[in-house]
């Protein structure tokens, strides 16, 4: 069972979508920027390239799995540092597609995940029914019925 909130509205599907996006260029672009010889760029690029589309494409159908893009954005900023740390910053090609990716992944990654935290709710949707009735009768604009056992009503003037 799923108990994660779905929403059609959902402020995080462009940037999710953007992320799939930058997932299927992740794994093309050995092959599309001519360095698919350079073993360590190139299986970077597509395991992260795999994740990070595979990650995208679970939130853009689970939209309340902010987790998800949280994890792109760790994996955006291994991108970012990878070229340093499996030593391909020799070959330009595949250390600018690496840290550009990761920048853009990151900044997906944060969008998505940003725009879909639940806005807060007003303070009185969070307030008791009787509590709320209260508040009402206070501003003077209702009245409070009490009938039998059950909770009180409140009606507005």
């Amino acid at each position: 069972m799923n108990n994660l909130p779905r929403r059609t509205n959902d402020a995080s599907r462009p940037a999710s979508t953007l992320n799939v996006l930058a997932g299927i260029w992740l794994i093309i672009s050995a092959w599309v920027l001519g360095y698919s010889g350079v073993s360590a760029a190139m299986g970077d690029m597509l395991i992260v390239g795999i994740v990070v589309l595979i990650l995208a494409a679970i939130r853009l159908g689970t939209p309340g799995a902010v987790g998800l893009s949280w994890i792109n954005v760790l994996l955006g900023i291994w991108l970012i540092i990878s070229p340093f740390v499996l030593g391909f910053t020799a070959a330009s090609a595949a250390m600018s597609n690496a840290i550009i990716l990761g920048i853009l992944v990151v900044l997906f990654g944060l969008w998505a995940a940003l725009a879909s935290q639940t806005p807060r709710r007003r303070h009185a949707e969070r307030l008791p029914a009787v509590a709320r009735c209260a508040m009402i009768v206070g501003l003077g604009k209702g009245r409070l019925q009490f009938r039998g056992r059950g909770a009180p009503s409140c009606s507005a003037a």
